[in-house]
């Protein structure tokens, strides 16, 4: 990360933080999904768009305030910020309970990622379902609505267009026990880099953990924590050292340059989290300009699009989490 994008970064964050009830960390990572955008966050288009679901959702609604801030947020990073783009939204999310998804946030995040896609919606909400429900016939006690974004991602994937859905289950399973017999502890994000192991490399491939193994190394190296908040992130990082190696060096000035802003200092999770998802954030964008990797562009706006959403949703997770244990 330049300066240039540092200063990026808090001139987002900053414009953000004007809604002073909105977390600090949802604030960072939300201004990360805005740097090297063309249009820079707008507090008013923010507010305008918060009011309007509001109306839309009526009194009894699912939506925690942190969460919505989030799907607005990544609405208006993804470009979408028109009345249609929240209605999108609030279609998608019917779409995928009438498919047999759980009313819950886990849903609205998985009907975000439906919106942005541009794919039709009854086809991915039918097959993401049908994917969700194989992937828990082999964890029925950890396969939650948290997961439905994780299903909808799988199903969109064009590569597994033409694959039973048993298959995809099997590759997401393959995964998993090949992460738990590395370094990776048995959270809910687990599954989700699983999910991601799947969408990336499209097939299972021993090769493929010992890539994201190299990457754990590869941060340790520079004084980086696995947390669990960083699963997909690596995940993403093995995926692009494929393609080039990571620099792992800029990623720790990032995290250097973090921590002498004084909003995360003392955070180091979230402050780590940030560090890397500004870096693949990054590689990715100069994939999508085509001057990185020659990759298709709507896989490219994909896995940007799921890349900010994953790490949003975690750090929600994690602050609807401790909202909930000061009560």
């Amino acid at each position: 990360m330049s300066r240039k994008q540092l200063e990026e970064l808090e001139v987002h964050f900053a414009e953000i933080r004007k809604n002073r009830w909105l977390d600090k960390r949802l604030a960072y990572v939300l201004a990360c999904s805005f740097v090297g955008n063309e249009e820079a966050f707008d507090y008013d288009v923010f507010q305008a768009m918060k009011q309007g679901l509001k109306r839309k959702l009526g009194t009894f609604h699912l939506l925690q305030g942190p969460i919505m801030d989030t799907l607005i947020g990544l609405l208006m990073a993804n470009d979408k910020t028109t009345d249609n783009d929240l209605e999108n939204l609030l279609v998608g999310y019917d779409l995928l309970v009438e498919a047999g998804f759980k009313r819950s946030s886990g849903t609205y995040y998985a009907a975000l990622m439906l919106s942005l896609s541009g794919l039709d919606p009854v086809m991915v909400a039918t097959r993401g379902q049908a994917i969700f429900q194989a992937i828990r016939e082999d964890h029925p006690w950890i396969t939650s609505t948290d997961d439905a974004s994780g299903a909808v991602m799988l199903a969109l994937q064009s590569d597994f267009a033409r694959w039973p859905v048993e298959e995809i289950a099997a590759m997401v399973e393959d995964y998993y026990q090949g992460l738990r017999e590395s370094s990776f502890s048995k959270f809910a994000d687990l599954q989700y880099a699983a999910a991601s192991c799947a969408n990336y490399f499209n097939r299972y491939d021993p090769q493929c953990v010992a890539a994201i193994n190299s990457v754990v190394v590869g941060l340790k190296a520079v004084d980086f924590h696995i947390d669990h908040l960083l699963y997909t992130p690596i995940v993403t990082l093995a995926y692009l050292s494929e393609k080039h190696p990571v620099a792992y060096r800029q990623i720790a000035e990032n995290d250097q340059m973090l921590k002498t802003r004084g909003h995360l200092r003392f955070d180091r999770s979230m402050r780590q989290l940030l560090a890397v998802s500004l870096y693949t954030m990054q590689e990715l964008r100069e994939a999508q300009k085509g001057t990185a990797q020659q990759l298709d562009a709507l896989t490219v706006s994909l896995m940007i699009m799921q890349e900010q959403m994953a790490v949003a949703a975690a750090t929600t997770a994690v602050i609807v989490s401790s909202t909930a244990g000061n009560n």
